[in-house]
């Protein structure tokens, strides 16, 4: 195997890119450019210079359909999802390059899956700012449940939470991921007023805002190619990120990554 670049990732990624959005185009599915890649292409007409991934949104049900669909393509791409693969173990999806192979040093997760996008789903919220605090503190138990299951057992480490790690571990991390999906799926999207990025928020509570921010799209450069962003992008990239135009501290600007990708030969 060959190992790639980063400049051979990213155009790999942008290759992946251009197929599902051509993919959604071709079956009415709606996409948008999402979190560091939307930014990116607000604020740079392309990647982040420190950033190295592709981050989608699609709206529940046109993710549902993206995924029951997509693999019906006889192609070198796949999408791995929980609802496509019981021993994938994230609650959102990959689309993967599978001429490639993508070795991730801190997570066990990958295997299988070469060079991807991710595709997050967009979800209803309930009506009441009381119940979707509800809801948020039930996906962050799950969700903190969930990255135990990955997270090693390691010598330095008090023996005690090894221990109660070992215990977590004996979960099963489909079945933690199809309970954040149930959650985030428990309110139609369709009868929302709000919606939200419920199954992956690293933030204090659910990021949340009227529907209307994605019910239409424009078109922005990303890379040297138009592709869709939520009409509502300036709204919900401040409720997530705040200020997003200005850029972070410099020694903020890095990866968060940590990853190496192959050429199978």
């Amino acid at each position: 195997m060959k190992e790639l670049t980063v400049s051979q990732i990213k155009e790999i990624q942008l290759n992946i890119l251009q197929v599902i959005a051509d993919f959604c185009d071709k079956n009415n599915i709606t996409y948008f450019l999402g979190s560091g890649t939307l930014i990116g292409a607000i604020r740079h007409q392309g990647y982040i210079p420190w950033d190295d991934d592709i981050d989608l949104l699609m709206p529940r049900p046109d993710y549902e359909v993206f995924i029951s669909i997509f693999n019906k393509d006889d192609s070198n791409f796949k999408v791995f999802s929980n609802e496509n693969d019981s021993k994938y173990c994230y609650p959102f999806a990959k689309v993967s390059d599978q001429r490639t192979l993508l070795v991730e040093d801190l997570n066990e997760n990958f295997e299988g899956i070469g060079i991807n996008v991710d595709i997050f789903p967009i979800d209803g919220l309930p009506e009441k700012k009381k119940e979707q605090v509800k809801l948020f503190k039930k996906i962050t138990i799950v969700q903190k449940l969930l990255s135990y299951t990955s997270t090693p057992i390691r010598k330095e480490r008090k023996l005690y939470k090894n221990w109660i790690l070992r215990i977590i571990k004996l979960l099963n991390a489909n079945c933690l991921v199809n309970k954040l999906s149930d959650l985030a799926k428990s309110n139609k999207y369709n009868n929302a007023k709000e919606v939200g990025m419920i199954v992956w928020s690293s933030n204090k509570s659910i990021p949340s805002v009227s529907k209307q921010v994605f019910e239409k799209y424009k078109l922005e450069l990303f890379e040297g190619e138009e592709y869709k962003v939520p009409i509502g992008y300036h709204q919900w990239l401040t409720k997530v990120y705040g200020d997003y135009m200005k850029l972070p501290p410099e020694d903020k600007r890095v990866s968060h990554h940590h990853f190496k990708a192959y050429l199978i030969e």
